[in-house]
C-alpha cells in the first residue's frame, strides 16, 4: 500500500498520485520519514483513529506507519507541521500525552468523564438494551460526536445487525454530501468489515456518477467506494473511464481495480476512442467474477 503525505488516504502500491491532493504517493518508509523527520506515537488503535480523524480534518500533512509486533501507530511529520500537529491533538479531549522510550511523545485514548454540563456528546450516552431502540442513539452520536465518539458509535452500529448497518449506509451518504473527509471514511472503515450488498452503496455511486456535483465530492465518493471488496460495484462505474474529466478517468480507473484486483493499465490520457475500447475487457473481467 502507498499513502499521501498531506491527507493519509491509503492506494494500491499501483497508484502515483493522490488525486484529491496532487501530490506523489509515498510508500511505507519513504517520503517524510527522514531522520529530520518528527515523529508522534500512538499507543493503542483508538489513540490512532482519533488523531488520524483530526489531523486530516485540520489538514496537517502526516505519514501514519504501523510498528510491526506491536499495537503502536507511529505519525511521522514534516518539522514544520509537528507544533501545529501537537497543538491539534492537545485540544482532542480523549487523547492524554506521555513521554516514551527516548523522550518520544505517546499518545493513549483515554474516556471522557460526562457531568452534564454540557452535550453529553464527549463519550457514548448510555443505551438500552433492545438494540433497535439504541441504534437511533448511536447514529446521533456518529453524526454529532467528535472523532472518538464517531469511531465508537460506527463500531457500535457495524454490530446492530441490519438496522445497524441501514444507519451505517445512511450517515456514509450525508457525510459524502457534507464533503466530510474523515467521517467518510471512519464510516467505510465499519461497512468493509461486514456482508454488505451492492445496492446499498448505490446513492454513494449515484454521486460518484453525477457529473453536476462537485469534483472534489465526486473523488472522495470513488475513493470510498474503493475500499470494498464488490466487484459488482464496478459494472456501475465502468463508463467513467470514459469521463470528461481526466481526474474522474484516474480516479474510477484506480477504483476499479481495488474492487476487481485486477489492472489493465488503463491511461486516463488516452483518447475517447481508446478509453472506450477498455469498456469490453472491463466487461471480461466483471463476467470473470460472476459480477
Amino acid at each position: 500500500m502507498k499513502t499521501c503525505p498531506k491527507c493519509a488516504q491509503e492506494f494500491e502500491d499501483f497508484a502515483a498520485d493522490c488525486p484529491d491532493c496532487e501530490v506523489p504517493l509515498t510508500a511505507p518508509g519513504g517520503g517524510r520519514a527522514t531522520a529530520a523527520a518528527v515523529m508522534l506515537l500512538m499507543a493503542d488503535p483508538m489513540a490512532a483513529t482519533v488523531a488520524r480523524e483530526a489531523l486530516m480534518e485540520a489538514e496537517v500533512a502526516f505519514l501514519p506507519r504501523s510498528v510491526p509486533g506491536t499495537p503502536f501507530t507511529e505519525f511521522v511529520f514534516d518539522p514544520a507541521d509537528a507544533e501545529r500537529a501537537r497543538l491539534i491533538l492537545a485540544e482532542q479531549r480523549t487523547l492524554r500525552a506521555g513521554t516514551g522510550a527516548g523522550g518520544s511523545a505517546v499518545y493513549t485514548h483515554q474516556e471522557v468523564e460526562v457531568d452534564g454540563s454540557e452535550p453529553a456528546w464527549a463519550a457514548l450516552p448510555a443505551l438500552p438494551r433492545d438494540p433497535e431502540q439504541a441504534v437511533p442513539l448511536l447514529a446521533e452520536a456518529l453524526r454529532r460526536g467528535a472523532p472518538a465518539v464517531r469511531a465508537a458509535a460506527a463500531a457500535r452500529l457495524a454490530g446492530s445487525g441490519r438496522p445497524g448497518l441501514d444507519a451505517l449506509a445512511q450517515a456514509l451518504t450525508e457525510f459524502l454530501m457534507q464533503s466530510r473527509d474523515a467521517a467518510v471514511f471512519s464510516v467505510t472503515r465499519e461497512l468493509r468489515e461486514r456482508p454488505l450488498e451492492a445496492d446499498v452503496l448505490r446513492p454513494v455511486v449515484a454521486v460518484a456518477c453525477d457529473a453536476s456535483e462537485p469534483l472534489e465530492r465526486r473523488l472522495l465518493a470513488l475513493h470510498a467506494l474503493g475500499r470494498f471488496e464488490l466487484p459488482k460495484l464496478g459494472r456501475h462505474l465502468v463508463a467513467l473511464i470514459d469521463d470528461p474529466i481526466p481526474e474522474i478517468r484516474e480516479a474510477a480507473d484506480e477504483t476499479l481495480c481495488c474492487l476487481t484486483d485486477e489492472d489493465l493499465g488503463f491511461d486516463p490520457h488516452l483518447t475517447s476512442d481508446e478509453r472506450r475500447a477498455f469498456l469490453p475487457r472491463w466487461d471480461a473481467v466483471f463476467r470473470r467474477q460472476g459480477a
